[in-house]
């Protein structure tokens, strides 16, 4: 990645002529500059252009001191000016930075970002950050002016469908951007939230990829190669099976779980394009296919009421963010449909209980528990959480790092019954993986993969929830000796696919208590 200049560095740098924008342009390598020239330009005699460059270079020198110069041939310039170009030396102009915020979606995506977080700070500077497989990376701060005029133009002109028509970082705002002549292919639409932050404000952009996770195949292929275990997926494909019924899957923000929704709708599409497939969701996030797909704008309750007057056999509702569209859900079920949806909840016993509160917050006189402790209603519940994949290349085997690992993580491991000893296979990632590997490209990563786990509801564990609510239920699902998800991600560690120490920063320490990681 390229290297970050400081903020007066980049303030400090004269701003290019008009006539060599597309053919010069400055980065930064451990915060000095460089200029990188397109080769056309390389011995050029008297013409304008050279004349230009020999000008500016001038300038150039008289602020930095000499800086070298690269020729580039026109694929090895076009990258290098995408790589360095969301924090590239020219000063912002009115006509300069729609290209500029278009650019930084462009490295964005070359980064294979989830996220762009844009953080001004009035007084002072700003900072770009992206997220990549789930970890805020550091990659551009420069001058708050600048990145002001950056924040403007991704909101007022390349977003349509905004709060308000004005940018300003005084208040919460949001908007969309799904002009497919502006956004890379790979990106179907970004959903914007902005905010007033202590000392300025920030601006975070969702990257809506036109594509997931490549998969293909039954339903039992498509989540084997999301990471789901076999057990899960047994689960899964029960509930599958059932002709009416809601299956919930909850995890944090960012946990993979429209991508897991995606797979089951696409595959039970496939295996039975006989049904009629509807969705709900606010908005779209990604093409499904086989699926009518309905906005729900702001009003999910009514577009559920739609959904199920439109002769649907399944449903999937994208997320049950309050009572109305919860109840939505639960009639959608009661009235002979087969309902998909999500919810946030921090494991899959806490689902029922997170399900109550919204229930009980938006309608006081019914009782949530006729319904929720129904198995004709309620069919299965899923928490999963998304962790890295060690780089098979780059990865270390435990017996090369042993005497550098946290005694408690070692003790961890142990009580969970990983011997480091009898376990040569457990891997980490290495200090230093190799920048020219095909497959991490010095990340040490690979990807990202489920961990999980999966309860099938019947009516002893509904009893039990109605009962002793959500620690009730986790007794008697716990009883039934489930492959949680911390026993899940032992696996993983087991056969070297994930790191522990990116386990346990995910779904918490692992510790052993009876037969069962909690």
């Amino acid at each position: 990645m390229t290297a970050i200049p400081p903020a007066e560095s980049v303030s400090n740098i004269p701003q290019l002529p008009q006539a060599l924008t597309d053919k010069v342009f400055v980065k930064f390598d451990s915060g000095r500059p460089s200029l990188c020239v397109i080769e056309s330009l390389k011995g050029k005699g008297q013409t304008s252009d050279s004349f230009h460059l020999k000008s500016y270079q001038s300038r150039l020198r008289r602020v930095v001191g000499d800086v070298p110069v690269c020729f580039l041939d026109p694929e090895e310039f076009s990258k290098a000016r995408l790589d360095s170009r969301s924090w590239d030396n020219a000063a912002f102009d009115d006509v300069d930075t729609e290209q500029h915020a278009v650019d930084l979606l462009r490295q964005a995506v070359r980064h294979n970002a989830s996220d762009i977080h844009i953080r001004v700070y009035t007084d002072s500077h700003a900072e770009i950050l992206f997220r990549e497989q789930g970890d805020m990376t550091r990659v551009g701060k420069r001058n708050s002016e600048e990145t002001d005029m950056l924040c403007n133009a991704l909101f007022a002109s390349l977003a349509e469908q905004q709060s308000e028509t004005t940018f300003s970082g005084l208040y919460r705002m949001h908007a969309r951007i799904s002009n497919r002549k502006i956004l890379p292919k790979e990106i179907a639409s970004i959903r914007i939230e902005s905010g007033p932050i202590a000392g300025g404000y920030h601006m975070v952009l969702r990257l809506l990829h036109t594509q997931t996770q490549e998969v293909s195949g039954s339903m039992s292929d498509r989540l084997t190669v999301l990471g789901y275990h076999p057990r899960h997926i047994a689960d899964l494909l029960k509930a599958s099976a059932l002709p009416t019924g809601i299956s919930i899957i909850s995890g944090a923000t960012g946990s993979g779980k429209s991508t897991t929704l995606k797979a089951i709708m696409e595959s039970k599409h496939a295996e039975h394009p006989e049904s009629n497939y509807f969705t709900v969701e606010d908005p779209p996030e990604y093409l499904i296919f086989g699926a009518v797909q309905i906005r729900a704008a702001g009003d999910y309750a009514d577009a559920i009421r739609h959904a199920m007057r439109s002769d649907p056999d399944v449903i999937m509702i994208g997320e049950v963010r309050d009572g109305e569209s919860g109840m939505g859900a639960i009639r959608a079920a009661m009235t002979g449909h087969q309902v998909l949806t999500t919810i946030h909840a921090n494991r899959v016993y806490a689902t029922l209980s997170r399900l109550r509160d919204l229930l009980s917050s938006a309608n006081q006189k019914i009782d949530p528990d006729t319904y929720l402790c129904d198995p004709s209603i309620m069919s299965c519940l899923v928490y999963q959480a998304l962790i890295k994949t060690l780089c098979p290349n780059c990865k270390v085997p435990v017996s090369e790092v042993k005497n550098a690992l946290s005694p408690d993580l070692v003790s961890r491991l142990e009580q969970a019954g990983l011997s480091l000893r009898d376990n040569p296979e457990i891997s980490f990632r290495g200090p230093c993986p190799d920048p020219r590997c095909p497959v991490c490209e010095g990340s040490g990563y690979s990807g990202r993969q489920v961990v999980a786990e999966t309860c099938v509801m019947d009516k002893d564990l509904l009893e039990a929830f109605r009962r002793g609510g959500t620690a009730g239920f986790e007794q008697e699902w716990r009883s039934r000796n489930p492959l949680d998800i911390q026993l899940h991600a032992l696996e993983k560690i087991k056969t070297g696919i994930m790191d522990p120490r990116d386990v346990e920063t995910r779904i918490g320490p692992l510790i052993l208590e009876g037969n069962h990681v909690q």
